[in-house]
């Protein structure tokens, strides 16, 4: 049945009511009002739960409802006072599960949204070409990082490692390996941690300098010992201008969720070709997108990674004079020839296990 005005005014209604949700998801995360009704067998109150949240009642039964209406919290019909986080919900709302946190990554709308009308000003003819990553908000970054912790924790030793052929023995057998534009380092700091025999470096761009002072502390260190990891060491470097002795030096390079917000990655990934030795390995993760729209129209993930791409991504890859403005959603019959015309001839997609998010990492030998 063809759709009718009412249909999709239907349709727009319950996607806008779902967007609303997620700005109350979001808030459920940042106050701990899901951790802290995680940690209850049995239904409470609004006041006990605001109680042990350290918050104001009249503001936690607001979302309460919310949670209600949203069919994330149960209530107590009978009583209507009573509210209860069932068990199987709890993983998918906190960190207390192996999946992904949803309330966590719901926190990207506000986060986002923060840039709206910095993005509104960039898409005028007369505006700027885009925002530098200086200009997002501390807690934006907070929320990267936080995100790509999640992915860390979660997927990179159990899936990600595993699904790239012969990663993890060239690890085993020791290689010098580089994360570039590497966020605050937990990935690199948890493959040192699995790979002693391995030598791990850390290359932070320097216009992110400025994420040093959200997430205090030594990239290097090992968290739970007062000693640094003795195979993992941090550096600054611009990308598209990575150090003239590192030519053929690293076996293995990395890049996760970070290249479509560089400026110009096809600099950097003709860096990448340069620095690796030969038969040496590029592994870069992003949006398992396609490159056309109607490619993409049917993928469950396109409207959050367009939508990110809008608010974030891309913006930042416009920002500088020159910049090509790829987004998240480049896609692969887009990235593989940026790739060939850097130097590789070898690259396989391989799909990450089990995300959620449908990432995929390129990855491509010298």
């Amino acid at each position: 049945m063809a759709e009718t005005e009412e249909m999709f005014g239907n349709r727009l209604a319950e996607s806008v009511t779902q967007g609303f949700l997620c700005l109350s998801l979001s808030l459920g995360h940042k106050t701990g009002l899901f951790e802290t009704m995680a940690g209850f067998d049995e239904p409470k109150s609004a006041k006990e739960i605001a109680d042990a949240a350290g918050l104001k009642e009249r503001y936690v039964r607001e979302w309460l409802g919310a949670m209600v209406s949203g069919y994330v919290v149960e209530i107590d019909e009978e009583t209507s006072e009573l509210f209860f986080l069932p068990p199987h919900r709890r993983a998918a709302v906190t960190r207390l599960g192996d999946i992904v946190d949803w309330s966590m990554v719901a926190q990207g709308l506000p986060m986002v949204s923060s840039v709206y009308e910095k993005v509104i000003e960039s898409m005028k003819t007369t505006g700027p070409t885009g925002i530098a990553s200086a200009d997002y908000s501390p807690s934006y970054h907070r929320w990267r990082n936080q995100c790509y912790d999640t992915f860390v924790q979660t997927s990179l030793l159990e899936a990600v490692v595993p699904s790239i052929p012969c990663f993890e023995s060239i690890l085993g057998q020791g290689t010098e390996v580089l994360e570039i534009n590497s966020h605050n380092g937990s990935a690199a700091r948890k493959l040192a941690r699995a790979f002693p025999d391995s030598s791990f470096f850390l290359s932070n761009v320097p216009r992110l300098a400025h994420d040093d002072k959200n997430n205090p502390g030594d990239p290097t260190a090992n968290p739970g010992s007062p000693y640094k990891q003795f195979n993992l060491k941090a550096e600054t470097h611009d990308p598209t201008k990575l150090p003239a002795d590192w030519s053929g030096k690293f076996g293995v390079v990395l890049a996760i969720q970070n290249i479509r917000d560089s400026p110009r990655p096809d600099v950097i990934a003709q860096e990448v070709y340069r620095i690796l030795k030969p038969e040496g390995l590029f592994a870069m993760m992003e949006s398992n997108m396609r490159s056309k729209i109607a490619d993409n129209r049917d993928n469950p993930t396109a409207v959050f990674v367009y939508t990110c791409s809008l608010f974030s991504s891309l913006p930042q890859s416009l920002s500088e004079e020159g910049g090509l403005g790829l987004g998240t959603a480049f896609g692969r019959e887009s990235f593989k020839p940026l790739l060939e015309k850097a130097g590789f001839q070898s690259i396989t997609l391989v799909p990450v296990p089990g995300d959620p998010l449908d990432n995929v990492t390129y990855v491509c030998k010298k």
